[in-house]
């Protein structure tokens, strides 16, 4: 099983945010195929309030369903649908069933990667604006500044091996000292924003 490290789904968060998703999936290329189900389920599960944890699921999810070649109740009402509200329901209504059809393809093992192939396409339709709202929304902020942060230490730290802790070691006391600042002035930082 494929397996990304914390870095890794923020990066394939930010190249969805990046690319504002549009141009990875508008034409859906085979070969593409499964960084564009990726990236259509990190947008969705992170657009409807899903940790990185819930991405990290979705992500187990999405494999398995890619490695099995079927979609199987598990993943989709398990795996999926604890990450992402709604799943199911979204997922019956981009493979025109309802969702008692669903239920009885599910069962018969008749759902396949294209229905879900589907499925992520109107995940794409439905949260695209998210994906413009976390590269610019002051609320995403703080996640674009962890990005940054560790995409700063990934790069000290392999460049400069060991010397990169101490590179990190004073970034990490300059950002506790301004944020022990903040703490301390939010008055003011509030009176003059």
């Amino acid at each position: 099983m494929i397996m990304l490290t914390v870095e890794e789904y923020m990066d394939l968060l930010e190249r969805c945010v990046r690319d504002a998703i549009g141009p990875i999936v508008s034409a859906w290329h085979p070969e593409d195929l499964g960084y564009q189900v990726e990236a259509c389920t990190v947008l969705a599960v992170s657009s409807t309030g899903g940790s990185l944890e819930d991405v990290s699921g979705a992500m187990r999810a999405v494999v398995q369903i890619f490695s099995k070649g079927s979609v199987q109740a598990e993943e989709l009402r398990g795996q999926l649908g604890e990450r992402f509200p709604g799943a199911v329901v979204k997922f019956a209504q981009a493979s025109k069933m309802s969702f008692d059809e669903l239920q009885s393809n599910l069962k018969q093992g008749k759902v396949t990667v294209g229905d879900f192939v589907e499925f992520a396409k109107k995940n794409y339709e439905d949260y695209a604006k998210f994906a413009e709202r976390l590269a610019t929304g002051p609320e995403f902020a703080g996640r674009r500044f962890e990005k940054a942060m560790a995409d700063m230490q990934l790069a000290i730290g392999s460049a400069l091996g060991p010397a990169g802790a101490i590179f990190q070691d004073f970034f990490t006391d300059t950002i506790q000292g301004f944020t022990g600042w903040v703490n301390q002035n939010k008055e003011f930082i509030e009176a003059i924003s």
